[in-house]
C-alpha cells in the first residue's frame, strides 16, 4: 500500500484554469517534501551489500514494480522527458485538430492575404528593380528603377502587417497554451471554445509579449547604440575587431538566455489566474523567470528541438511546392500568390508543433517545481499517488 506523507504543502484544488481552471494558484512556498516509504527490515538479498533494490520501494509498490502515473489526456501526469514532451505534442495534433491546426490554418491564411495585399500593387515596380539591378550597372537607370517604387506605400503597409501579424500570431500561441491546458486532463475543447477562452485575456497576452520583446531587445538596442557611436567616432580597427567579439561573447548568448529565462511568459498568462482574475503580463514575466531558474539548459534544449522540427517540417512542406511553382511559366502576380501560399502551407503545420512543445514545457515545469500534478489528477477525478510517489523518486 503506498503511504503518502500529510506534511508539507498541499496543492491546492484548482481554481481557474479552465477545467483544471486553476493552475493559477500560488505555487507552495519551497519544495514539496518527498513522500516517505515506510521502512522495513531487509531481507536476504535486499539492503544488502550486492542486494537488488531498497526493500522499502518493493513493500510500497509490491514485486511487480511502481504503476504507471495516469494518463487522463496527452501527458502521464508526472515529470515529463523529451519523449513524453514529443509524444504529448502529436498527441495533443490528433485528438484537437480543429483547435489546433484549424486555428493555425486561419491565423496564417490571414497573415498570408495581408503579405499579398501589401505585395501586388508593387509587383511591377519590385519586378523591374530587379531585372535592372541584374541587367546594368548604371547608376542612373538603377536610380530611376528605385524612384520608380512607391516606397511609402510599402513600408507603411509593411508596417501595417507587421504589426497585424504580431496581434495573430500572439493569438496562435495563446491558442495552443489553452489546448495544452485542456488536453492534459482529456476535457473536449472545440475550434470556437479554444477561441472564446482565450480572447478575453488577448490584451494581456500582448502586452506580455511587447514586455519579453523589450526586455530582449534592450540588450540589443544598447549594442546598436555603443555601434553607431563607435563609426560616428572613426574608431580605429582594434576598437571595432573589440567591438565584434563583445557582441559575438555577450550580446548574443546574453538575449539567448533571457529569451529561455521569459519563454514561458505566454502560457503563463494564457493560463495562470489569481483571485482577482488573469495574472498581469508582469506577473506573467516573474512566473517564467521562477520556472526556468535551475532548468534553463534543459528547457533550451527542448524548446530548439521543438523549434528544429517545426522548422523542417515547414521547410520539407515548402520547398516541393516552392520548386513546382519556380518550374512553372507564371505570371509574376500569380508567382507571388503561389510562393505566399507555398510558405503558408509548411508554417500553419510547423507552427503548432513550436507552440505546444512550449506548452508542454510549461506544464513539465510546473509539475517538477509545484506539484501540479496532484492537482491535475485531483481535476480530472484520477487516483495519482502513483504519480506522486514516481516524482519524488
Amino acid at each position: 500500500m503506498l503511504i503518502v506523507s500529510d506534511t508539507g504543502p498541499t496543492p491546492q484544488p484548482p481554481s481557474g484554469w479552465g477545467p483544471p481552471p486553476g493552475w493559477g494558484s500560488s505555487p507552495p512556498a519551497g519544495p514539496p517534501s518527498p513522500p516517505p516509504v515506510e521502512p522495513t527490515a531487509p531481507g536476504p538479498g535486499l539492503g544488502s551489500p550486492g542486494g537488488y533494490a531498497d526493500p522499502g520501494v518493493y513493500r510500497a509498490y509490491g514485486w511487480g514494480g511502481p504503476p504507471p502515473a495516469p494518463k487522463p489526456g496527452s501527458i502521464p501526469l508526472r515529470p515529463l522527458g523529451v519523449g513524453d514532451i514529443l509524444e504529448g505534442t502529436f498527441a495533443v495534433l490528433r485528438r484537437y485538430p480543429g483547435a489546433t491546426l484549424g486555428s493555425s490554418a486561419v491565423i496564417v491564411g490571414l497573415v498570408s492575404l495581408l503579405q499579398v495585399l501589401l505585395l501586388l500593387p508593387v509587383i511591377s515596380e519590385l519586378n523591374a528593380l530587379a531585372d535592372v539591378a541584374v541587367q546594368t550597372t548604371d547608376p542612373d537607370r538603377i536610380l530611376d528603377a528605385v524612384q520608380a517604387v512607391p516606397w511609402s506605400a510599402v513600408v507603411a503597409g509593411s508596417l501595417l502587417v507587421g504589426m497585424l501579424s504580431f496581434v495573430l500570431f500572439v493569438l496562435l500561441a495563446g491558442l495552443l497554451s489553452v489546448v495544452v491546458g485542456q488536453s492534459v486532463v482529456g476535457q473536449p475543447l472545440s475550434f470556437g471554445g479554444a477561441w472564446s477562452r482565450l480572447l478575453p485575456r488577448l490584451p494581456r497576452l500582448l502586452a506580455a509579449v511587447l514586455l519579453v520583446s523589450l526586455l530582449v531587445g534592450a540588450v540589443w538596442l544598447v549594442t546598436t547604440l555603443v555601434w553607431v557611436l563607435v563609426v560616428a567616432a572613426d574608431a580605429p580597427a582594434a576598437v571595432v575587431a573589440l567591438m565584434v567579439l563583445l557582441t559575438v561573447l555577450v550580446t548574443v548568448p546574453l538575449s539567448i538566455y533571457l529569451g529561455v529565462r521569459l519563454s514561458l511568459t505566454t502560457p503563463a498568462v494564457a493560463l495562470e489566474s489569481t483571485d482577482g482574475g488573469p495574472i498581469s503580463p508582469v506577473m506573467g514575466v516573474r512566473r517564467s523567470w521562477l520556472l526556468v531558474s535551475g532548468a534553463w539548459w534543459r528547457t533550451f534544449g527542448i524548446v530548439l528541438l521543438g523549434g528544429v522540427i517545426a522548422g523542417a517540417l515547414a521547410q520539407v512542406i515548402a520547398i516541393p511546392l516552392d520548386i513546382v511553382v519556380s518550374a512553372a511559366s507564371l505570371d509574376a502576380s500569380v508567382a507571388v500568390v503561389a510562393s505566399v501560399v507555398a510558405a503558408g502551407v509548411g508554417q500553419a503545420l510547423a507552427l503548432p508543433i513550436s507552440g505546444l512543445v512550449l506548452g508542454l514545457v510549461y506544464v513539465d515545469r510546473r509539475i517538477r517545481a509545484e506539484r501540479l500534478d496532484v492537482a491535475l489528477a485531483r481535476a480530472a477525478g484520477v487516483d495519482h499517488l502513483p504519480g506522486t510517489l514516481q516524482q519524488a523518486q
